[in-house]
């Protein structure tokens, strides 16, 4: 096994103080590889984006992170902001959901993607054109030549996102955080940007991580998955394996919840239910256990550890309850 590009260990996020303290991720663990790309699932709320904010060191005034996130060898919680900025946009890339927010409305293309790449890589004027130039036309945009000189406006949604993917590209980062980045774009065009994802992940080496609550993009995208419930991973492991085997009844939940379009159109979908717990309104025990038909008394009390299940030298997969996976798997459609 090669090092991974990233290494989360043990990561929480706490706001407060004392007895007002509310911890928001409890202990978080996954592993980014080089070249692939992990998937990150859950419902609103389940700490998904919070966990990569925290890894980048955008946590909301008054947030706190402990634990370890290894990139490269350099553990960045707990640097200053100063040091994170000389490793955000050159060493971490990021693509946020909505295009228009991360594109400055008022500056050429051109110049949204040279300033950083001068800045970052040290390049001259014309050498940082023409790698932009390349960047355009590596993400597939019509007339890189004429894109240069328009403005984000005059763009597309589609097409604004292969920017944004050009733009967290320009410094050749180690990762790539993709923050729900299709759910703003039609069916059409986010087909165009995940098969711009995988091809960009597969040419260029990047790793990336894919935050999605949509769990098809999940499962066309990305090679490995960690779902989250209410601030911590529930389960993890290859996304082929996660898909078709489910451990945990969360996972299984989201699964049943989709449509089908291979059986029955008729056959209604199974929503999750009640609602996932605030951070300041976890229950005791698994946090889970309210909305569960396979809880039991002491899933009210004790928090269940992570399992792991799968032949040895296979990838682990891993799941943090005490169900039977057989008693699991018999109930499903």
């Amino acid at each position: 096994m090669t090092t991974p590009a990233l290494s989360v260990r043990n990561l929480r996020v706490s706001v407060g103080s004392g007895e007002s303290e509310v911890e928001i991720l409890r202990g978080v663990d996954f592993d980014v590889r080089r070249g692939e790309i992990l998937g990150i699932a859950g419902e609103s709320g389940s700490g998904k984006t919070m966990a990569m904010r925290a890894v980048l060191g955008l946590l909301p005034h008054g947030a706190r992170a402990t634990g370890s996130a290894v990139l490269d060898g350099r553990d960045l919680v707990g640097l200053s902001q100063s040091e994170l900025r000389t490793i955000r946009g050159r060493h971490i890339g990021m693509v946020f959901q909505d295009p228009t927010t991360s594109l400055h409305p008022m500056l050429r293309i051109g110049r949204q993607l040279t300033d950083h790449m001068r800045k970052h890589l040290g390049l001259r004027r014309a050498e940082a054109e023409r790698r932009a130039l390349d960047l355009l036309d590596d993400v597939r945009l019509p007339d890189p030549e004429q894109a240069m000189g328009r403005y984000p406006h005059q763009f597309s949604g589609g097409m604004r996102q292969r920017i944004a993917i050009a733009a967290a590209l320009a410094c050749n980062p180690t990762l790539i955080v993709a923050d729900e980045p299709t759910t703003a774009l039609d069916v059409t065009v986010q087909a165009g940007v995940l098969a711009l994802l995988r091809r960009l992940c597969d040419e260029h080496g990047t790793s990336i991580v894919m935050i999605t609550h949509d769990l098809g993009v999940l499962s066309e995208l990305c090679d490995r998955v960690s779902v989250f419930y209410s601030g911590s991973v529930i389960e993890s492991g290859s996304t082929r394996d996660v898909m078709d085997h489910a451990r945990h009844p969360y996972t299984r939940a989201l699964l049943d919840a989709l449509p089908d379009q291979g059986l029955d159109d008729l056959r209604p979908m199974v929503p999750i239910a009640g609602t996932a717990p605030s951070a300041a309104d976890r229950p005791a025990g698994c946090a889970f256990h309210p909305r569960c038909r396979f809880a039991t008394v002491p899933c009210q009390t004790d928090p269940p550890g992570p399992r792991a299940t799968g032949p040895d030298g296979a990838e682990p997969h891993t799941f943090s309850c005490t169900v039977d996976p057989f008693e699991l798997r018999s109930v499903v459609r």
